[in-house]
């Protein structure tokens, strides 16, 4: 007999707008984070206003307070084409280390979040977009990957070992 192929681990986690178990785990969500004493509705509404902080905190305010987290991306851009220079100057090179930042607040703050992100023990997260070329598993799996760091450091958060 042909010796089947032998898994290590457990085997992945795929999840997106489709599995409603783990649309926690996307970034429009909603499920609203405390940051800096404001209250951001999304995890995309706290990401797309650190592109203004410090330097443009109206920008920042105004996509705070933006009522559709569809828009929230569209907003932003129109913000950064009537003023590029509003853009933090640093934002390419802390662009996934900010939405790691975003996601350990969201996760610490919402107890169930953090259960079911926990939950997951050590299964690869995949996030199940083909189209999406930076986030998705059509491209980079960023936010997968970034979600597998969260994971982490809130597991060792947990056992006191932070």
């Amino acid at each position: 007999p042909t010796p089947q192929p032998r898994m290590d681990g457990p085997p992945p986690i795929r999840f997106s707008s489709a599995t409603p178990q783990y649309l926690p785990f996307l970034n429009y969500s909603p499920h609203p984070i405390m940051y800096d004493d404001a209250r951001y509705p999304t995890a995309m509404h706290l990401h797309e206003a650190l592109k203004y902080l410090p330097t443009n905190p109206a920008f920042a305010e105004h996509i705070r307070r933006c009522p559709d987290v569809g828009q929230v991306h569209a907003l932003s851009t129109q913000l950064e084409s009537q003023a590029p220079n509003s853009v933090r100057s640093d934002w390419l090179a802390v662009y996934l280390q900010s939405m790691e930042e975003v996601l350990l607040h969201k996760f610490r703050q919402h107890a169930d979040l953090l259960a079911l992100l926990l939950g997951t023990g050590d299964a690869p997260l995949i996030y199940a977009d083909p189209v999406d070329t930076y986030w998705g598993e059509g491209g980079h799996n960023h936010l997968g990957k970034i979600l597998e760091r969260v994971r982490a450091e809130l597991r060792r958060e947990a056992w006191g070992l932070a």
